[in-house]
């Protein structure tokens, strides 16, 4: 643990502290005063030493990036092991060493690689409101982590008339891993080693090593093969680039009679798995060329999203077009010859005590395509949009998933449902051609 800290070294101490380290220290330490809080990046000195080189990331706009989130920071150094040393004065006096103390590493990371990441332009879902926005993270397909084995990290403080001054130099290995939630697999890996140097006043700007660590992150931004890996596809181009213009979609495929429970063989052909990051949603087929519906809020924030056939292959769908205020969204996926399934042709509300059955994924990916039976409990109008309200069984996991007559016909997409004890049977449908309105798109034979 450490010892009694004197005010000049307690926000270096604190920083050291939260990324994992330790500084011990001597009883000659200055006593001038340097605040924790953080500040804007300071500008490092003397351009021709790779020490002060400064990093651009490439910047990834307009487009956007693949979705990705930072997940966290692990430090592997050996416990105990010496990192650093501190000194004071003119006559460079020890004052302490930083010694290492591995573990996860503090929450300060992730902000500092999130707003880098921002200031790139990469796609992160849950957008910029983190205090009181939705936490959408689990969106991601790919999450981004580091490993520091090694570093090192010498502090030099010099009292003055008006404030101290520092001097600090240091260098960090990272070694950076992208992980797919989709393949549950590392994707890409890299080992970026950078080294820090800083003079100027000791009461300005961040603690060092988070501006080392930032430093680092750049430096990741700025690498080519990264760049690359994280860039979305010409498809996703073309979306992100697409108007609000009519979109007219030939059905195609076979037009057979269906009869439900009996025919659900068939029509389970149609449903697909929505798969955004570790979250879970639904969807299926409205024409043989590979158009898919699902719910907005599944996909909001998303270029691109896989999708898992009934066959369990995966595509990657791009998307096309998405109301948030309908809940609805069209995604494509590569491909023809697929089996659609039938829409009904009336914009008319369904008729109140009629059967109808639901498709959904209930939270887990072993219980997909799971299928329910209820009735049309109300067609409801809530803060002006309209719902088919039924008490058909829909679970987290089951937004985007198809409501539809005995016929086969879908009458809709499931939106939201009340939870809770006191709750029971209270799904909310967006009507199919409510969805398909908002959106501008029209189906065609």
């Amino acid at each position: 643990m450490m010892t009694a800290i004197r005010p000049i070294y307690l926000p270096l101490c604190l920083a050291l502290i939260l990324t994992g380290c330790e500084s011990t220290k001597s009883s000659s330490t200055p006593a001038a005063a340097r605040p924790a809080t953080a500040a804007a990046p300071r500008e490092e000195l003397h351009p021709e030493d790779e020490a002060s080189r400064d990093y651009q990331p490439i910047d990834m706009a307009p487009t956007g990036s693949k979705p990705v989130v930072y997940q966290r920071t692990i430090l592997t150094m050996e416990t105990g092991a010496t990192i650093g040393k501190i000194s004071a004065g003119w006559l460079h006096v020890p004052a302490g060493t930083i010694t290492s103390h591995p573990g996860e590493g503090s929450k300060q990371f992730a902000y500092v690689a999130r707003e880098e990441l921002l200031k790139a332009h990469y796609t992160i879902p849950g957008g910029n409101n983190q205090l009181f926005g939705d936490n959408e993270s689990a969106k991601a397909r790919y999450q981004l982590g580091a490993e520091i084995p090694k570093m090192h990290f010498d502090v030099h403080v010099q009292p003055g008339w008006t404030r101290a001054s520092e001097t600090s130099s240091g260098s960090v290995t990272v070694i950076w891993q992208l992980y797919d939630t989709l393949t549950q697999k590392v994707v890409f890996k890299k080992t970026t080693e950078t080294t820090f140097h800083y003079e100027g006043p000791a009461d300005e700007g961040d603690a060092d090593v988070f501006q080392m660590f930032r430093k680092s992150f750049r430096r990741l931004l700025a690498e080519p093969d990264f760049v690359a890996f994280m860039r979305p596809g010409a498809a996703e181009e073309e979306a992100a680039a697409a108007t609000e213009s009519e979109l007219k979609i030939s059905v195609g495929g076979s037009r057979e009679k269906l009869e439900l429970p009996g025919d659900f063989p068939s029509v389970l052909e149609s449903f697909v798995a929505v798969e955004p990051g570790a979250a879970l949603g639904s969807g299926f087929l409205i024409s043989s060329d590979g158009y898919v519906l699902t719910a907005a809020h599944v996909v909001s924030g998303l270029k691109t999203v896989p999708v898992r056939l009934r066959g369990g292959m995966v595509l990657e769908a791009t998307v096309v077009r998405l109301n948030e205020n309908a809940d609805t969204a069209l995604l494509k996926i590569p491909g023809t010859s697929y089996r659609p399934l039938l829409l009904v042709s009336e914009a008319t509300p369904a008729p109140l005590g009629s059967e109808v059955y639901a498709i959904g994924n209930p939270a887990a990916k072993e219980l997909t395509a799971s299928v329910s039976r209820g009735v049309v409990s109300g067609n409801r109008e809530i803060d002006g949009r309209k719902f088919i309200q039924t008490d058909a069984a829909a679970n987290p996991g089951s937004s985007g998933g198809p409501l539809l007559r005995k016929d086969g016909h879908v009458l809709g997409l499931i939106s939201w449902k009340f939870a809770g004890p006191e709750f029971q049977g209270l799904a909310f449908v967006i009507p199919i051609h409510e969805g398909l309105g908002r959106m501008h798109v029209t189906l065609a034979e």
